[in-house]
Order: structure tokens, then C-alpha cells, then sequence
């Protein structure tokens, strides 16, 4: 699809949090991979697959890997898009959190991501 998208989300950021670990020196050198496909089928559905994986210098503890499949369907100058996302990353290190009710967010989990673009 040709043009910008615009993306709006109703919650807004969150820091991501890492527990204590004992002191392993820095995380200079971290890497990360991914590699990703999509297939248009005819001119108004697209299928996107991604996967990824980190690699923390220091920290292998913190090590993870990520999917994310998703579906978008153009309609009318817009896209409607559907997506499950996660990680196996570890509920003891990473975290979002805490939101205005104290409740803290396991990023590893999946989760189902819509979204709403359009092009102009």
C-alpha cells in the first residue's frame, strides 16, 4: 500500500520494566535478528508473519523470542488490521507496568493488537 499510515492506539505507553539482576556488566554488544514475509492476496488483503529473536550481551537470561501475525484488509483508503503478537519473554525480568490500578503486564503473553490506518 502507497502512502503514510496513521496509526492511533487508546492506551498510551508504557515503560518496560526489568527486575534486579545480579551485576553482569553492561548489555553493550545486544543483538537482535527477525525476519519477516507477507503475501498480498488480490489487492485488498495482505497476510504478514514476523519472528525475532534477542539476544541481551551479559544477560542470558534475559534472552527472547517474538512472533507477530497479523492480517490487513484495505477498504475505502483505509486498513483495517488484525494481529497476534508475544514473546517467551521471561514474566520474572520483563514487564509493563504498573498501570493507574497497580496492576503489572506480562509482555510475554499473546495478545490481540487491531488496528486502524489510512493513506493520504
Amino acid at each position: 500500500m502507497r502512502g503514510r499510515r496513521f496509526r492511533a492506539s487508546p492506551h498510551p505507553t508504557r515503560s518496560i520494566l526489568v527486575a534486579p539482576l545480579a551485576r553482569n556488566g553492561d548489555t553493550e554488544g545486544t543483538k537482535y535478528l527477525t525476519a519477516s514475509a507477507s503475501h498480498t492476496g488480490g489487492s485488498k488483503l495482505t497476510l504478514a508473519a514476523s519472528v525475532g529473536y534477542t539476544w541481551v550481551a551479559n544477560y542470558d537470561d534475559l534472552n527472547y523470542l517474538d512472533y507477530r501475525f497479523g492480517v490487513t484488509y484495505a477498504v475505502g483508503g483505509w486498513s483495517l488490521g488484525a494481529a497476534l503478537v508475544g514473546s517467551d519473554a521471561d514474566e520474572k525480568y520483563w514487564y509493563a507496568g504498573p498501570n493507574g490500578d497497580g496492576d503489572v503486564k506480562q509482555i510475554g503473553e499473546a495478545s490481540l493488537v487491531l488496528s486502524l490506518g489510512k493513506v493520504f
